[in-house]
């Protein structure tokens, strides 16, 4: 079974035996869309192609890719 995890106000009192992490000044975030990302490929992939456009996303925390061609083919 899963554990059930959930975020809280900031007042809120946890459950009983819940499992709680504090994370100071870090921002706790889901994962981010990035709506403007010009990926090239087709295209100028020697610049930026598919896999290092989404492999720099996903090392950044970004879980979403919205392509916004430029000079493509």
């Amino acid at each position: 079974r899963w554990p059930h995890h959930r975020l809280l106000p900031y007042d809120a009192a946890a459950p009983p035996r819940a499992r709680t992490e504090e994370l100071g000044d870090t921002a706790l975030l889901p994962g981010l869309v990035d709506t403007h990302v010009h990926v090239n490929d087709p295209g100028r992939s020697e610049w930026e192609g598919f896999a290092t456009a989404t492999r720099a996303a996903a090392a950044g925390g970004v879980t979403t890719l919205i392509d916004m061609p430029l000079n493509s083919l």
